[in-house]
């Protein structure tokens, strides 16, 4: 799971980085490190993710990045 991924979610959800933070029971700097590549998404961070968002919407951003990437993989330690 990598920093785009993450920022995708949050806005497809419609979520400010505080909400998003709320959400996930993490703090607003750890949201806005991830997504600026400043902090990894830890293993934690990634199964609060999963848990949230669920596997199906992940799976369809992860999908919709690769056509807007011309099939690029961006995903790091997916």
């Amino acid at each position: 799971m990598n920093a785009k991924l993450v920022k995708m979610l949050r806005r497809l959800n419609s979520l400010s980085q505080h909400e998003a933070a709320d959400k996930l029971g993490v703090s607003r700097a750890l949201i806005a490190l991830v997504e600026t590549e400043k902090a990894p998404v830890s293993r934690s961070l990634e199964l609060k993710i999963k848990d949230t968002f669920g596997l199906r919407q992940i799976e369809h951003v992860k999908a919709t990045m690769r056509v807007f990437h011309g099939g690029e993989n961006d995903e790091k330690n997916d």
